[in-house]
């Protein structure tokens, strides 16, 4: 028999088992411990096994193959695909996908838990002989947690009531069983394809990615090449922009390379000379224009909703210390400003509030995201007034008003999303750029 590993709860494991249910563990971005519970219902369920310290350890190693196996399939996403291409952006808001069913499954407990009960919805959590217990409508079992210690991943606690969330799609493997309470998601950007249609197709993709323990918050290098590896796109998507969704552990899959073009034309991706000629792309003197033709009224906003952009141009004021974000969809609380402007712009537009364009950045963009530094080899080193920079957003409006506090008119301005800069047209700061604040005082010079 081979040896063993001991699990939280006293079972000793053949290290067969532990390595395999590692790795579906490491795979479908859960714990250790839940991979062993599972294993246990799997047994439990599949081979009538009701106590596996019973049973030889090659049966077990053997059982644990098949369980990673069939679920691997089903479960831990290996249909995935290649995209190429770069980040162009990432949102600032998260989503918790979890939020609306769990509010209807803590109105349905406190209404009458045991109606909750029998309509599948939940399963009543209490602690037994120092374990928690679940009360299901088939069922009362312990599970594989301890009453010591935090929670377990699936409990919801409203006041005195302890419960779990059940899966109630009964299509998937794991209907009936308890679910995280919590689902959380955010929206990266993704300027690419396939690799088989990259070069026919560059197109804009929202990649969600999910994190069950809080919102994605990882740092992507905006325009930089690279592969990733989301699920395939659904057909007939009935969306402005295009979407798929990030393979589990989805930053673990993000490998930075140019290998997907041919070696002669590996230079042509660079951002500069690619992002220009992409259908997105709009020269500073034309965004008004755009912004009268490109945007649609959506029920229940008032203001119509811009189309997303890639403009470039030259910093002339940016706010590195930021302000705090009023409006609060954005985690991080903070916004940072940003204006650029270029030579066509300020021909058209010698003086006044047109002589610029303002850009509202994120602090999530900011703090995590390297929107104001650029990158040099492996290093990331802030840039100072006068680079040259792309930015991705949503095209909006702002207003101008007179000493009377009227508004006599209105200029464009970008929600930032993504912030790229040239590395070789960038003022670097602390290198010869000025970093003092007081550069950021106006506009250009």
């Amino acid at each position: 028999m081979n040896s063993t590993e001991s699990n939280e709860n006293g079972m000793n494991w053949p290290d067969g088992v532990t390595e395999r249910l590692s790795w579906w563990a490491e795979n479908n971005s859960k714990t250790l411990v839940e991979a062993y519970a599972e294993f246990i219902v799997y047994l439990r369920e599949n081979l009538g096994i009701d106590s596996p310290a019973d049973e030889d350890g090659d049966f077990l190693e053997e059982s644990a193959e098949t369980f990673v196996v069939i679920d691997a399939r089903k479960m831990s996403g290996g249909n995935t695909i290649d995209f190429v291409g770069w980040f162009i952006g990432v949102d600032k808001k998260v989503a918790d996908k979890r939020a609306g069913d769990r509010q209807t499954a803590i109105n349905a407990v406190r209404q009458d838990m045991g109606v909750a009960i029998a309509n599948g919805l939940v399963a009543r959590a209490y602690v037994e002989n120092g374990h928690w217990m679940l009360e299901s409508k088939d069922s009362v079992r312990q599970t594989e947690e301890s009453a010591e210690g935090d929670d377990p991943w699936w409990l919801v606690r409203d006041g005195a009531l302890n419960f779990a969330m059940l899966q109630t799609n009964s299509e998937w493997d794991s209907f009936g069983k308890p679910i995280r309470p919590s689902m959380w998601s955010r929206t990266y950007y993704f300027l690419g394809n396939t690799t088989e249609a990259f070069n026919d197709n560059i197109a804009l993709w929202a990649i969600r990615v999910g994190d069950p323990e809080g919102p994605p918050s990882f740092p992507v290098a905006i325009g930089v090449p690279c592969r990733v590896k989301v699920r395939p796109p659904r057909e007939n998507q009935q969306t402005d922009i295009s979407f798929v969704t990030a393979a589990n552990k989805f930053q673990t899959t993000i490998r930075y390379t140019d290998d997907f073009v041919d070696e002669a034309d590996r230079t042509l991706l660079a951002p500069e000379r690619m992002w220009p000629n992409h259908e997105m792309y709009c020269d500073l003197p034309d965004l008004g224009e755009l912004y009268e033709t490109g945007s649609k009224m959506v029920a229940g906003i008032p203001n119509p909703i811009g189309p997303l952009v890639v403009i470039k141009g030259k910093v002339t004021y940016v706010n590195r210390e930021g302000w705090e974000d009023t409006y609060g969809d954005d985690p991080s609380g903070m916004r940072y400003p940003m204006s650029i402007s270029s030579f066509s712009l300020q021909r058209e537009n010698p003086d006044g509030p047109r002589r610029e364009v303002s850009c509202i950045m994120h602090g999530h963009l900011v703090k995590e995201n390297h929107a104001l530094d650029y990158r040099d080899g492996d290093r990331w080193l802030p840039y100072a007034n006068k680079s040259t920079v792309f930015v991705f957003g949503r095209l909006g409006t702002r207003p101008i008003k007179d000493d009377s506090g009227n508004e006599i008119d209105r200029v464009p301005r970008i929600n930032a999303l993504g912030v790229y800069a040239v590395p070789r047209l960038v003022i670097p700061a602390g290198e010869g750029g000025d970093t003092s604040l007081d550069q950021y005082g106006g506009g250009s010079q």
